[in-house]
């Protein structure tokens, strides 16, 4: 869809809470910062991302001396298409759909997250059911 920037951002979360559904909202730096931060209740213990338009190393914020993350280059390249549409610019263009393995199954590696998203995706833009 254009005006959207594609990003997959692994977090692992309490395994045995139900995701949100995907949720849109007018700007990314919330939802950035909320996926980098320690979550609601201390549950996002490794965030990082695992695939993007870029290899994720290109594009993973990188930490500063104090262990924070420096978010200024990130957020501006997820915010050039928007700005590009300047008036077709969707009012909500950030959408987030969050995913979680069952507490039954194995820790994901991030290819495996990769994989999950891609079928996921697939499934959200057919509205079919998850291939799972």
């Amino acid at each position: 869809m254009a005006g959207l920037t594609a990003l997959t951002c692994r977090v692992d979360a309490d395994r045995g809470k139900e995701p949100d559904g995907p949720t849109g909202c007018e700007r990314v730096e919330g939802l950035i910062y909320y996926l980098f931060g320690p979550g609601r209740r201390e549950e996002h213990t490794d965030p990082h991302i695992v695939a993007g338009w870029r290899h994720p190393a290109e594009i993973e914020p990188p930490l500063q001396p104090g262990g924070g993350r420096n978010f200024r280059r990130l957020l501006g390249l997820l915010k050039q298409p928007h700005a590009a549409m300047g008036n077709w610019a969707l009012a909500r263009p950030v959408w987030h759909c969050s995913m979680r393995a069952a507490p039954e199954d194995k820790t994901l590696s991030d290819d495996e997250w990769v994989g999950a998203v891609w079928a996921g995706r697939r499934c959200c833009a057919v509205g079919g059911d998850p291939p799972w």
